[in-house]
């Protein structure tokens, strides 16, 4: 059986051979099963159709049919016959659909075609069905004459079949590529400019928060608005002792006002010991240096020393790095130093220096001061003034700052400061804001406190306020954000020679109020992030509400209050004038924006001892991303040349970026001048005067531009860029300058 197997194979290849010699060049013709189709073809080829076909573009078709290209170039379908039935082709195979033959068929006229292709024109033969067919395959681009023998009928029903044949084999027709070039090219450049207007639309919702704020992108705000006196109201502004009028009594308020002494809920208070703030210890520190925010507890202070420089020019000296840390939301960041946080400056005596932890290149140092800078990195930093070199080990606390820290004003190395932010604790727990106390001897925590209180009527435990010290009571005074002003005696115990220090507070009371109607956690909110001015007894602060008041910190009692509107972040200046004390007082806008972020805030001229209002500046300011315009920074009060002005920077106006700085006629609140800013600022100015008098303003901005200005008329000096926003408020020490930015630097620089 196997040899027969054999023996037939071998006919079977004679067989072929002999049928290979015997066929003309053209193509071998097997027995084709589609005798429709040939047939077809036969017949269009009669009529004078050309079957056309490029063997290299060919589509899917039986494995048995065969295209080649012979001399005359001119493809014939040949047929193979076979001897067996297991050697033809299956059902299964796939086979191409054609379109069916038309029962009737009229002959067309041949019409000449200027022969789209090469073979064509060598066969004098124009494209047939079988041509179409063939291209609707390939899916290529067509000539417009390829099928111009070809009725609409014919050319209808090759694409019928070459549909049905996709549609059968799950395929789809291939686009030309003329169509897909463009297609691709009109994609492209939609992702391209949707990228770019991502990218941009990114950046702006960074910055922002929203797109919402488009329309403050480009629409400015009115800018300064006009200014509202009542000179009435100075009336008994030369008094000592503050009192309310009917317009600013408490009463009329309808305040609520809770005192706890000693863990029990009282109705005032009456210390053993006054707390006075009379004496110029609580005024302008012993030490030389800067101890707390605007150098005093009037907070009209902003420079130590007089400017000797001739050539009023800018020049950065040094730098240090800090560094950032979490937010509590944990995505954020706070970094380097911002809003408020001034620098603190301390020239320690010989003696109590040489008990401090410092590097024995600090220690030994004659006439060092020491640069004492909290930061948002959650450090306590100390630096050389004059290198930015260390002068000790960092504190590493882990909690952001900032505001500004205090020192024990009458030179004990006492350092104050508070947190304004909660953290996440090494085991996911939330580790709250609080108040600290560190002893500058050896840098250890001496006490800590306002941590989470049930007391305090705000959940937001924030301590973004400079506390007061009244160093003849050794009394501390804390206000905080979570709306309760605490107060506690120190107990101080300090052996300088031994290089020892402890406190052990007691006395603790804590103050806090209510409107009902007014405050609540979703509208208007309690607690302060300004600091404080005190005099003589009295603390005057404003709150997150817009409420201002005076505290008789004796008793634990308000004396009067005034709403402003706003959210109050300026710190009160308390101002001696030939008619008065008096108090200036920015706002920001928080509460009265419109429907596009817009509206008022103001700078408010109050008679300290009535708390009425003597004038009222306003300005249209935009409030985005949570963020509020107006007057964020500590004014500055003139002297001398420029006695007769107050000067404020007030943000975001008229446009979203710029800012005005502006200085005020302290008697009606005209301007005396504005400069535009070219990007606004949340720095308090600083005001320096050199030997001979000329009030000269150092000014940080948010574009890190730090600007030298001449106070008398604005006129622009000097200015350098720092790379990063100014919002911390530098301190001043003659010629030389400390300042931060929120890009994680700590500079110095000098006025040569």
């Amino acid at each position: 059986m196997g040899k027969n197997k054999g023996r037939n194979k071998k006919k079977v290849a004679q067989l072929r051979q002999e049928r290979l010699n015997n066929q003309p060049e053209e193509q071998i013709e097997d027995h084709n099963p589609w005798k429709d189709l040939r047939k077809e073809i036969e017949q269009q080829q009669k009529t004078g159709h050309s079957v056309q076909k490029k063997t290299e573009a060919a589509p899917v078709r039986p494995s048995f049919v065969r295209y080649e290209r012979v001399i005359e170039e001119k493809p014939v379908l040949s047929e193979r016959k076979y001897m067996y039935d297991s050697a033809r082709p299956s059902e299964d195979d796939e086979k191409p659909i054609v379109p069916d033959t038309p029962k009737e068929e009229k002959p067309e006229p041949t019409v000449a075609a200027p022969g789209p292709i090469d073979q064509n024109k060598e066969t004098g033969k124009a494209p047939g069905l079988f041509s179409a067919i063939v291209r609707l395959f390939k899916g290529g681009a067509r000539p417009t004459d390829s099928f111009s023998d070809v009725t609409a009928e014919d050319q209808g029903q090759a694409e019928s079949a070459v549909d049905r044949y996709l549609e059968k084999n799950g395929k789809k027709r291939r686009m030309p590529k003329a169509l897909k070039r463009v297609i691709v090219t009109v994609i492209s450049l939609v992702l391209i400019c949707s990228l770019v207007a991502g990218f941009f639309a990114f950046k702006f919702m960074v910055k922002y928060g929203s797109l919402k704020y488009l329309y403050n992108y480009f629409n400015n705000t009115a800018g300064s608005l006009r200014y509202e006196t009542d000179l009435a109201a100075t009336a008994g502004a030369d008094a000592d002792t503050p009192e309310a009028v009917k317009e600013t009594d408490p009463a009329t308020y309808r305040v609520k006002e809770t005192v706890e002494s000693g863990g029990w809920i009282v109705d005032s208070v009456d210390r053993f010991f006054p707390i006075r703030f009379n004496t110029e210890k609580n005024s302008d520190a012993p030490i030389s240096g800067f101890f707390t925010f605007r150098g005093n507890y009037r907070r009209d202070a902003s420079s130590v020393g007089a400017v000797t420089a001739s050539e009023k020019v800018l020049e950065k000296t040094w730098d240090y790095s800090t560094g950032k840390l979490l937010k509590n939301n944990g995505s954020d960041y706070w970094s380097g130093n911002g809003w408020t946080g001034q620098p603190l400056l301390a020239q320690w005596d010989d003696d109590v220096r040489e008990k401090m932890n410092m590097y024995d290149s600090a220690r030994e140092k004659r006439g060092l001061v020491e640069v004492i800078y909290p930061g948002m990195d959650g450090q306590i930093h100390f630096l050389d003034l004059d290198t930015g070199e260390e002068t000790r080990p960092a504190i590493n606390v882990g909690m952001t700052f900032k505001g500004t820290a205090t020192i024990y004003p009458d030179g004990t190395p006492l350092l104050f400061c508070g947190c304004g932010d909660a953290q996440t604790g090494p085991f996911g727990e939330n580790v709250s804001q609080r108040f600290y106390i560190y002893s500058l001897l050896d840098g250890k925590l001496l006490y800590e406190g306002g941590i989470e209180d049930s007391f305090a009527p705000r959940r937001w435990h924030a301590y973004d306020s400079s506390p007061l010290i009244d160093t003849e009571t050794d009394t501390l005074i804390y206000p905080g954000e979570n709306g309760v002003i605490y107060t506690m005696r120190l107990n101080t115990s300090y052996n300088k020679d031994a290089g020892k220090i402890s406190v052990k507070p007691s006395e603790f009371m804590k103050y806090t109020f209510t409107i009902d109607g007014v405050y609540s956690e979703s509208g208007r909110v309690w607690g302060s992030e300004c600091s404080a001015c005190a005099w003589n007894g009295y603390i005057f602060i404003g709150d997150n509400a817009g409420m201002f008041y005076c505290l008789d910190v004796n008793t634990m009692n308000m004396v009067w209050i005034t709403d402003l509107k706003e959210d109050i972040n300026s710190s009160p200046i308390l101002s001696f004038e030939e008619d008065g004390k008096f108090i200036y007082i920015g706002t920001t806008l928080k509460y009265g924006y419109n429907e596009h972020s817009m509206g008022e805030a103001a700078i408010y001229k109050l008679n300290a001892i009535t708390g009425q209002t003597v004038w009222k500046k306003g300005y249209e300011v935009h409030t985005v991303k949570g963020y509020a315009g107006g007057v964020l920074s500590t004014g500055a009060v003139g002297k001398g040349e420029i006695g007769d002005y107050v000067i404020y920077s007030v943000s975001k106006t008229p446009s979203l970026e710029e800012g005005y700085l502006v200085a005020l006629d302290k008697k009606t609140g005209h301007e005396e001048w504005r400069i535009t800013l070219d990007m606004y600022s949340w720095s308090s100015t600083v005001l320096t005067y050199d030997r001979s008098g000329l009030p000269l303003i150092v000014q940080g901005c948010q574009n890190g531009d730090l600007l030298l200005i001449d106070a008398r008329d604005g006129h622009i000096l000097n200015r350098i860029n720092f790379g990063s926003a100014i919002e911390a408020t530098p301190v001043m020490y003659a010629d030389r300058l400390v300042i931060a930015t929120r890009g994680e630097k700590i500079y110095g620089a000098k006025l040569k």
